[in-house]
């Protein structure tokens, strides 16, 4: 896999072009009962939106993934994933929230991730690559899709949501409120956390501090303190948590 993965990524530009050519030309021309209807239109909307790249071949060898609200999946160290629509309001760590759908797919999602001192990109971007590296840390483990999900679990007595991934590094915690003045609290947790709305407007409030809130808005919560949340006159209050507890 990983000998097949490294000729694929180094082939030549003029190869892959050529080569892209013809599977659009034959893709334009009709599909087959043998083609997968997703990949083929996986194939066509990322040769819109990236012309002549080799990381559009890679929708032949990567699992391909729709996220429902309230979904989650985990992506370990050395494992190689794109956004391919949808937008990430934060890979080697990650952990990823579908947040907000739109009329025809999933517009947004969050991505949390781990301490990491780096990001390899070889396709698919217009920022930096290093294809090289990206070839040598991969870890080549296939799977299916269904190895990555995250099930989500109660985190309070109340309406929060844990997304607890298989690592020590981080959690996130989902809180949603729907109606005009509804309450959330959560208990002390024994670590810091990173909090950011998504949607909505209301209020934080702990030991006896008060901070409003709305979509957009970032704020920190030390360790060891209990924090309410409350929703605010428009109601619909949506914010991630995310945090490590010792």
């Amino acid at each position: 896999m990983k000998n097949l993965f490294a000729a694929l990524m180094t082939a030549s530009e003029n190869d892959i072009k050529a080569q892209l050519a013809q599977l659009l030309r034959r893709y334009h021309q009709g599909t087959s009962e043998d083609d997968d209807q997703e990949v083929v239109v996986l194939v066509q909307r990322l040769a819109n939106q990236f012309p002549d790249d080799i990381g559009i071949f890679c929708a032949f060898v990567l699992n391909f993934v729709k996220l429902q609200p309230g979904q989650a999946i985990f992506l370990g160290a050395g494992e190689p994933h794109a956004y391919v629509y949808g937008g990430t309001l934060s890979c080697v760590l990650a952990l990823v929230l579908n947040c907000k759908p739109s009329r025809f797919f999933p517009s947004e999602c969050i991505e949390c991730m781990a301490n990491s001192d780096n990001v390899i990109r070889a396709g698919l971007t217009p920022k930096l690559r290093d294809i090289p590296n990206l070839v040598s840390g991969l870890t080549y483990n296939a799977s299916l899709p269904t190895k990555h999900v995250v099930n989500p679990k109660r985190f309070s007595d109340g309406v929060s949501i844990l997304y607890d991934p298989p690592i020590p590094e981080f959690s996130v915690v989902q809180v949603v409120l729907d109606d005009r003045g509804e309450k959330e609290t959560h208990r002390p947790i024994k670590g810091p956390s990173l909090t950011i709305v998504t949607k909505g407007a209301g209020v934080v409030s702990w030991a006896g501090e008060r901070l409003e809130v709305r979509k957009g808005d970032v704020f920190f919560v030390g360790a060891d303190i209990g924090v309410k949340f409350e929703c605010g006159q428009d109601g619909k209050l949506t914010m991630y948590r995310a945090f490590v507890e010792a």
